[in-house]
């Protein structure tokens, strides 16, 4: 998964865009999770075109002190997992 900005403020408003899943599949995306089996909130879900991947899901990053945080995405068909991380920098 790709993502801009990587670091800002809480509430900032980020974008994701990711590759490599099935086609057609739902992709859930959560906060503060680096893998599968987490129970991170979750930012929401992004639907794959035909190639598998997905652009422009946009999500609001939650209230949280400074640090890194991973975000997780996992394909509802396949698996497919992603990751990548946001840096809250108040």
């Amino acid at each position: 998964m790709r993502l801009s900005p990587d670091q800002g403020p809480s509430g900032s408003t980020i974008i994701l865009s990711g590759a490599a899943h099935g086609s057609n599949e739902t992709v859930t995306v959560r906060w503060n999770c680096a893998g599968s089996g987490c129970s991170g909130p979750v930012l929401g879900t992004a639907g794959t075109d035909a190639t598998g991947g997905f652009s422009n899901f946009s999500a609001t990053v939650p209230k949280a002190s400074d640090g890194a945080y991973p975000i997780f995405g996992r394909g509802s068909t396949t698996g497919a997992t992603a990751v990548t991380s946001f840096s809250i920098k108040g």
